[in-house]
């Protein structure tokens, strides 16, 4: 059984269905409707608000987490062209990070003329590593807290830069509605995309003049190899696909239709093997990490 609205099957994680005027809908499109879901404009005016609050005398007026894929490079490029910042643009490498997502960055940043950081998390490449031994999936538990410790962290460095621009597509969560700012210990999150696109095809209209190359990925990522692996992995195993997590919320916000969440669902990449090889590879290295590779 699939939810009517979002498309996600009942079995991932034993999702709860309620019936509503002949339709079934999962718990996550039951709060998604309660919620008031600003207009595209209303996430602009956001986030130009909390712009106009940074600090003018500031080296940067914002740092930009960069991880070389399509929506923080979209997000650097709104950042810089639109609204026109002195960006710094920090990428944090994990040791899964692609030699494909380090080129686009290398390319983006000569291209935009800013200046970047490149910061090696060894933490990061640990506990990533041991969710894959422990037939875990990062991307649920694992990354997301270490992306907030390095904004921590940077903010904590540069303490006068009070605004981060991440890629994320999909706003933050609150109790009865969404935002593309969050405030946090100090500095603000801020998710630029939400205010420039309203479907998934539109961030790569965005990048379309960037030195950007598209490189076939295997799961929902266009900058890491460890994604692909664990996915497969993991769906060995526990016989669940979490992807439709990720992917339901896009059909949610109308990023992408059910058709093409289950197309995207069923699709197989050919570069499987070659990421997982070289994953297997990283995990099996005497080394803890190898940048190099």
């Amino acid at each position: 059984m699939r939810c009517d609205l979002c498309g996600i099957d009942r079995s991932i994680f034993s999702t709860k269905f309620i019936k509503r005027q002949k339709k079934i809908y999962c718990s996550a499109c039951i709060r998604f409707l309660g919620r008031k879901r600003p207009s595209r404009k209303e996430y602009k005016k956001e986030i130009e608000q909390i712009l106009k609050t940074s600090d003018k005398s500031s080296a940067y007026g914002a740092i930009v987490l960069l991880s070389g894929g399509k929506d923080s490079v979209a997000a650097l490029y709104v950042a810089v062209k639109y609204y026109k910042l002195k960006v710094l643009a920090v990428t944090v490498d994990n040791g899964f990070l692609s030699n494909e997502a380090k080129k686009n960055i290398e390319k983006v940043t000569a291209f935009l003329k800013v200046d970047h950081k490149l910061i090696l998390d060894k933490s990061w490449f640990d506990s990533i590593k041991n969710s894959i031994k422990n037939n875990d999936l990062p991307c649920l538990k694992i990354c997301a807290g270490h992306k907030l410790n390095n904004i921590m962290k940077l903010h904590k460095r540069f303490p006068d830069i009070k605004c981060f621009i991440t890629g994320d597509e999909l706003p933050f969560v609150f109790d009865d509605n969404y935002s593309s700012v969050k405030k946090a210990n100090g500095f603000f999150l801020l998710r630029v995309l939400c205010g420039w696109i309203k479907k998934e095809k539109d961030v790569y209209g965005i990048i379309s003049d960037l030195p950007w190359e598209k490189h076939p990925f295997y799961g929902y990522t266009s900058d890491c190899l460890a994604v692909g692996y664990a996915l497969e992995k993991y769906k060995k195993i526990h016989g669940l696909n979490p992807e439709e997590i990720y992917l339901s919320d896009r059909v949610r916000h109308g990023l992408i239709n059910k058709r093409q969440f289950m197309s995207f669902l069923n699709k197989r990449n050919k570069n499987l093997p070659r990421h997982s090889a070289l994953v297997k590879n990283i995990l099996l290295q005497k080394k803890d990490i190898d940048y190099q590779r």
